[in-house]
């Protein structure tokens, strides 16, 4: 990314994958907060824990009890 720009590696394909939502918003990210590693994980976690609640969601809405719910959201978090 730092030789090419944010916007040619964000569409270039590496290891079979191409993923340019991923790389813009990651690469996006690493750029605004001046490539801190501190802001980096908090962001990780932060998508972490959005991504445990939608699973709770998910599950609440299939119609799984809350206990289940709860378990689930152990074993993911």
């Amino acid at each position: 990314m730092a030789a090419a720009g944010l916007w040619e590696w964000t569409g270039r394909v590496f290891s079979e994958n191409f993923v340019p939502l991923f790389k813009l918003l990651w690469g996006g990210a690493a750029l605004l907060f001046d490539g801190s590693y501190a802001a980096m994980i908090w962001l990780l976690w932060l998508t972490h824990g959005l991504n445990t609640m939608l699973l709770g969601r998910v599950i609440l809405r299939a119609g799984f009890p809350w206990l289940a719910i709860l378990a689930t959201q152990i074993v993911f978090a």
